[in-house]
């Protein structure tokens, strides 16, 4: 007989604890729409890199601005996940995950960076990313920050 096997959420903490600094981050950034605010496809390579690899003690980002450096483009953090996938399968979960983020990166820079809360945006994204395979752990029923 099969065992059901429960979720491993204490993978998540620090993975989620990370990206949701950066999402904060960037939707601040968002909100006073400066020159210097990243855009859409370095905040989900950030993303990406946090919750498929998550970063090492010594290597963790401390802010936004000066971690967009240590990433390549989303396709290229998604080659960090255990799972291989083919070029279409990257092309399909990044359109979906680039269409969430977008999506919140305008209501942001309209009405205010809690508007849609960044926990349930990251939810969202961690959520696809489960979907898709590209992290092999459901995110918790609920991100809290």
């Amino acid at each position: 007989m099969a065992q059901w096997k429960l979720p491993n959420y204490d993978i998540w903490p620090e993975a989620l604890g990370t990206a949701l600094r950066l999402l904060r981050c960037a939707a601040d950034a968002w909100v006073s729409q400066t020159e210097s605010a990243p855009t859409v496809e370095q905040v989900l390579a950030l993303l990406i890199r946090s919750l498929v690899r998550p970063w090492e003690a010594g290597e963790m980002p401390l802010a936004l601005g000066r971690c967009i450096d240590r990433v390549g483009t989303p396709a290229d953090e998604c080659a960090g996940s255990t799972r291989k996938f083919s070029p279409e399968q990257v092309d399909i979960v990044l359109a979906e995950l680039a269409e969430t983020l977008t999506a919140a990166a305008r209501q942001w820079a309209t009405d205010g960076p809690e508007n849609p809360l960044t926990e349930r945006v990251l939810h969202a994204l961690a959520h696809t990313m489960f979907r898709h395979g590209l992290v092999t752990t459901p995110p918790p029923p609920r991100i809290d920050g």
